[in-house]
């Protein structure tokens, strides 16, 4: 007959095991979990550098558009506003604000 002490030892030695297994598969977890956020952090870095590309060619096609509507010329960059096509209607803080929120 087994001794209850003994069947005691081979509770805890499982036990101890199950927790050994648990703790190993919530540290597998885990890392997987931050794997999948790095993977997501770095995407959306793309996006944003693309968009720092993007974003400048679209005002300074908009504005040039707004320019050739303000002054009926074909010529957007002849336009007397003294300002490049650019920054016509954009102030600098705007664009700084703009920048700073990426």
């Amino acid at each position: 007959m087994v001794t209850l002490s003994a069947t005691m030892a081979t509770y805890a030695e499982a036990v101890g095991k199950f927790n050994e297994c648990a703790a190993a598969l919530f540290e597998h977890v885990r890392l997987q979990q931050l794997r999948q956020k790095e993977i997501e952090a770095e995407s959306l870095r793309k996006e944003v550098a693309a968009l720092r590309l993007v974003i400048p060619l679209l005002l300074e096609e908009m504005n040039t558009d707004a320019c050739r509507e303000e002054c009926g010329s074909g010529d957007a960059d002849a336009i007397p506003c003294g300002k490049d096509a650019l920054h016509r209607g954009t102030t600098q803080m705007e664009l700084d604000i703009f920048w700073a929120t990426l």
